[in-house]
This record gives C-alpha cells, structure tokens and sequence, in this order.
C-alpha cells in the first residue's frame, strides 16, 4: 500500500516536472521569436539610419555648394547691406 502511494507520488511529480518543462520551452520558443523579431527591426533601423546619414551628407555637399557660389555670397551681401540701410 505504500508502495502504490509513492509510485502515485512519483507519477504526480513527474507530470508535473513534464508541464514545467513544456511551459519553460513555450517561454524559451516565445522569447527566442521576440528577439529575432526585435533584431529584425534593429537591423531595420540600422539601414535607415545609414541611408539617412548618406542623405544628410548629400545635402550638406549640396548646401555648401550653394554657399560657396557666387550668386549666393552676392544675395548675402546685398541683404546685409539692405539690412544696414533700414
């Protein structure tokens, strides 16, 4: 008789040590998928932030340009002096 009660016992345990080891692989799967999905959108935001960064180097060329032209120091000048004068 009690034989049978710690056989029950150890079935019960070990049922029990099975769910705890599905739950913790559930976990593991769900958390595993969360950090790829996170890596994703990282790898994402990566290129963003590269393409981005070539496009605010475009601009700035292109802006210094514009600075440096002639026509450009021309307007400046005239709107400092037109600026004094008021």
């Amino acid at each position: 008789m009690v034989n049978i009660k710690h056989d029950e016992i150890d079935m019960l345990n070990l049922e029990q040590a099975i769910k705890d080891v599905t739950l913790a692989n559930e976990r593991v799967r769900d958390l595993t998928q969360r950090l790829l999905d996170i890596s994703d959108k990282l790898l994402q935001s990566q290129s963003q932030c590269i393409d981005l960064e070539f496009q605010l180097s475009r601009t700035q060329t292109e802006l210094d340009r514009i600075r440096g032209s002639k026509s450009f120091r021309l307007a400046s000048s005239v709107s400092a002096i037109i600026s004094t004068i008021k």
